[in-house]
């Protein structure tokens, strides 16, 4: 629904097709909205317009076209949502001069209170006015010498384009400027972006395009027309940021010289430079050729001079809390490119004088440098890299040096053949680790991970083969020896086989056999680790926790499926485990695995039975923290063993053993793993054995009669069982068993022999905790003179037992 519109025209025209022309004896055009004024034009006299030879004497003629007031709201009805709103007033004056054969023109229009676009990218109550002014000679030479389109918010203007333009239809001859300014911080604020916040900053480019055609009297030049691009952009005084990079004054200029005719692309300049604060922060060149014919190409490129001013915003968000102080970076390249010959590729990349300032005096005071120098023959559409070596600063333990070698045939666009090997004598990135990873990180929220699985990749190699030697490797305390790896490539199936290598001195091996061919990806992989130490690993990737894990771990696993995400992994994953680490020296208070942790806590509160029963059962109640009483052999106790097989199928985790132990405890595990969708959610079914090292369990009153005297821990009667899930696991008491446990120890507080009390509780904290009861006759009871049944004997111990002791 539209408001009334009404539009009327008027016209008469005329045409002579021996005379080739056209004559316009009248045009009235009028359009309302509303009984206000839209659109009005008038022919002051009669118009002719000429094409061919023709010549007429006929006198000038005027056109005037007003556009009035004009709602582009009123026209959703037509366009949609999608049409702008806003107020449109314009004016042409069109000039017919020497029987058409002269057509000048006068454009001027704006359009107030705009607003478009939608969402985060929709400008409102901007203004946009477009002033042209322009002629046409004989319908084949057409030129504007002026024409400028600005556009402004509030009154403040947002951006500039102006320039002019010639051109000649019989010579083809062509003339283009253009000349573009932004005012950077008012046209974000305007059409803010994701990412970037500026407060400073205009960015200025100019463009001057020509063609020169072939001349019409000319048979002997090369048909076709030479183009010229001159033009030169600048970027001043940016200031902002652009997602972590952070620029102060920041600018580039650049210059671009280019000529192409139908044969050849000449580059004669394509320079510039960056600037930070007044500060050159290094400069860029690139020339060269590209042969439309033959498709060959001659390129060159430079860099000089790239510094802190210039790389610094880039550069700094990688380096964390650390300061860079100074950067230089010069680098040179050249392409020989020969379609049916021998091509070349060289390079040559350094960066020296890098000095960085870090808070926590860790990185050397040497500056650090680096070099990459590049040699490849190309011939054929088959490129042999003869030489792709990485030179980093020598350690005291490493030359620093890797090497990339091989042969990379590119015939078949999606099908890449060949063969590249890297090989190393010895590398040491401690310091490059240092300087680029972040020293402290945020601990990652749990978050139950993506419900889609990634979509398959086919990758565009065929029988294609990559090897790995590196002899040393060094990264903190972690060394790698006689690293040995071979990944085949073809299609979306990848095989990694073999991957050896020794970690400080152990074995460690792998197979993976991946397909990505399919959604999730299909995987098959082994893995293999002897006595691996792990002081080294902890102390290279968890600083923070240096000196609280010792030992070494031993692995073997197999695993296969398909997809990562819980609901595949419930179908799919099929596989066996097992794991131990020896001389751990891990103190309990350090546990991170949360199913670990609670069983510490239930351990750490079987002290408190013997001496406050009630509030130790209580505290074991699900949903308690299980904390409390916390013995001090306990504490100086840290777990020295962990253990854990088991297999994986059929939607859940079997464990078959698992073993927590330390001087003075010993958990044993088995159970089962109920694989979840959300993997967090995966429910724990997993029933607990706890035995106290013998001197504790004695000092307890907790060693059971049949205990045999050599053994080093005393088994008590299983009375907790983990269930819950593995993001919340849960203690699950059983408080029968538990009050056998209490029982027991109270048995031995009793006079043993002759007394009728400590038969019966003997003989219940058998009952409870699993065993069989007391054949001694029970107490009688003192009203009747006749035994006590056993529940009534239990109903009075427990509430006996339940009262706190002094």
């Amino acid at each position: 629904t539209t408001p009334p519109l009404d539009f009327q025209a008027q016209y008469i025209v005329t045409m002579d097709q021996d005379a080739k022309t056209a004559l316009l004896q009248k045009l009235t055009l009028t359009g309302t909205q509303n009984a206000n004024p839209l659109l009005q034009a008038d022919l002051a006299s009669p118009m002719t317009v000429s094409w061919g030879d023709a010549s007429n004497n006929v006198g000038d003629s005027t056109l005037n076209l007003a556009v009035t007031h004009l709602d582009l709201a009123d026209w959703k009805a037509f366009l949609g949502d999608v049409a702008p709103t806003g107020i449109v007033n314009a004016k042409m004056k069109l000039l017919s001069q020497q029987a058409g054969k002269q057509l000048t023109f006068d454009l001027s229009s704006q359009i107030d209170n705009l607003t478009a676009g939608s969402g985060a990218n929709q400008i409102t109550q901007a203004s946009v006015t477009l002033q042209m002014n322009g002629k046409a000679t004989d319908l084949k030479q057409f030129g504007i010498p002026e024409y400028k389109l600005q556009i402004a918010q509030l009154n403040e203007p947002l951006g500039t384009v102006s320039g002019s333009v010639t051109y000649d239809q019989a010579t083809q001859n062509a003339d283009v400027t253009l000349n573009a300014q932004l005012m950077l911080a008012r046209l974000l604020q305007a059409l803010p972006l994701q990412g970037i916040n500026v407060s400073s900053g205009t960015a200025e480019l100019k463009l001057h395009v020509t063609q020169a055609g072939q001349s019409v009297n000319s048979k002997a030049q090369t048909p076709g027309a030479t183009q010229g691009i001159t033009g030169s952009f600048a970027l001043a005084d940016f200031t902002g940021k652009l997602g972590s990079n952070t620029l102060r004054s920041f600018g580039i200029t650049a210059d671009v010289d280019v000529a192409m005719t139908p044969q050849q692309v000449q580059i004669h300049k394509a320079a510039g430079r960056f600037t930070q604060d007044s500060a050159v922060g290094g400069a860029f060149d690139l020339s060269g050729t590209y042969d439309v014919t033959n498709k060959s190409a001659q390129l060159t490129a430079k860099l000089t001079g790239f510094n802190q001013a210039g790389l610094g915003p880039f550069l700094q968000p990688m380096l964390g809390d650390k300061k860079l102080v100074s950067v230089a970076i010069n680098g040179n390249a050249s392409v020989q490119y020969e379609p049916q010959a021998a091509s070349t590729v060289k390079g040559d990349l350094q960066m020296t004088n890098l000095v960085v300032n870090d808070p926590s005096g860790q990185l050397p005071a040497k500056p650090f440098e680096a070099r990459v120098q590049v040699d490849v023959g190309l011939n054929k559409q088959v490129a042999t890299v003869r030489q792709f070596q990485i030179s980093l600063t020598p350690t005291a333990r490493a030359t620093n040096q890797v090497q990339l070698t091989g042969e990379v045939d590119m015939s078949q666009t999606n099908a890449i053949q060949g063969s590249l090997k890297l090989e190393a004598e010895s590398l040491d990135v401690t310091t490059y680790y240092d300087l680029f990873a972040a020293q402290k990180k945020a601990a990652a929220s749990a978050s139950p991970g993506s419900s889609k699985e990634p979509a398959s990749v086919k990758l565009p190699f065929h029988n294609f083969t990559a090897e790995a030697n590196v002899r040393k490797f060094y990264l903190h305390e972690m060394e790698i020896t006689n690293l040995t790896a071979t990944a085949k490539l073809d299609g979306g199936h990848v095989v990694l086989n073999p991957f050896k290598l020794a970690l400080n001195g152990a074995p460690v091996s792998a197979t993976v056999d991946l397909d990505l061919g399919v959604p999730g990806y299909k995987y098959d992989a082994t893995f293999n680790a002897k006595a691996v130490p792990l002081p080294p690993l902890v102390n290279t990737f968890q600083p923070e926790r240096k000196g609280q894990i010792g030992g070494t771990f031993t692995a073997q696993a197999t695993v296969s499926g398909q997809g990562t995400t819980g609901a595949s992994l419930q179908k799919t994953l099929n596989g066996q485990f097992n794991a131990s680490s020896t001389n751990l020296n891990l103190s309990v208070a350090n546990f991170k695995n949360l199913i670990l942790k609670k069983l510490i806590d239930v351990v750490s509160t079987i002290p408190e039975l013997t001496r406050n029963p009630a509030s130790a059962i209580t505290s074991f109640l699900p949903g308690t923290s299980g904390t409390g009483g916390l013995a001090s052999d306990l504490t100086k106790s840290p777990v020295d063993s962990i253990i854990a097989r088991g297999t994986m199928g059929s939607g859940r985790v079997d464990l078959e053993q698992a073993v927590v132990q330390s001087a003075a405890f010993r958990a044993e595990a088995v159970g089962t793993i109920t694989l979840a969708a959300v993997l967090t959610n995966s429910t724990i079914q997993i029933p607990v054995s706890i035995s106290l090292s013998r001197p504790i369990a004695e000092k307890l009153n907790l060693v059971p009669t049949n205990t045999p005297t050599n053994a080093a821990y005393a088994k008590l009667p299983n009375f907790f069982t983990e269930r819950g899930t593995i993001g919340e696991p849960q203690a699950d008491i059983n408080k029968g068993a538990l009050a056998g446990l209490v029982l027991q120890s109270m048995t031995s507080g009793v006079p043993a022999a002759g007394s009728k009390v400590s038969g019966v509780l003997q003989g219940l904290g058998g009952l409870f905790g699993g065993g069989t009861p007391s054949t001694a006759n029970p107490p009688p009871d003192a009203a009747t003179n006749q035994p006590a049944s056993k529940q009534e004997l239990i109903g009075n111990l427990l509430n006996n037992i339940l009262k706190p002791r002094k």
